[in-house]
C-alpha cells in the first residue's frame, strides 16, 4: 500500500513538471545547461534545479512540489550545482 502511494505522488509530480513549458532562452552571458541529459545529476536534484532556475519557485514552493523539507530542497538545489560546476569548470560536456 505504501509503495503503492508513493507510486502515485511521482507521477503527480511528474504530471507537475511536464505541464510547464519551459523554453531555453539565452540571455547575455549566460549559457543553456540542459538539466535533462545531465547524468551526473540526480532525478531529484533535476527537478529542484528545475523548479528553481526555470520557473522561479522558492525553497518552500520547491519542497511543496517535492514533498520534502526546505532543508532537503536547498540540499538539493545545492548539490546539483555543485556537480555542474565541477563539471563544467573542467571542461566536460
Amino acid at each position: 500500500v505504501m509503495l503503492d502511494e508513493l507510486k502515485k505522488r511521482k507521477v503527480e509530480k511528474t504530471e507537475y513538471l511536464d505541464s510547464f513549458n519551459y523554453s531555453e532562452e539565452m540571455n547575455e552571458g549566460q549559457a543553456i545547461v540542459d538539466i535533462d541529459s545531465e547524468k551526473s545529476l540526480t532525478d531529484n536534484e533535476k527537478d529542484a534545479l528545475r523548479l528553481k532556475y526555470y520557473f522561479d519557485k522558492d525553497y518552500t514552493e520547491i519542497s511543496r512540489i517535492l514533498e520534502s523539507s526546505q532543508s532537503n530542497a536547498r540540499k538539493l538545489i545545492s548539490r546539483g550545482l555543485k556537480k555542474l560546476r565541477t563539471k563544467y569548470a573542467r571542461g566536460q560536456e
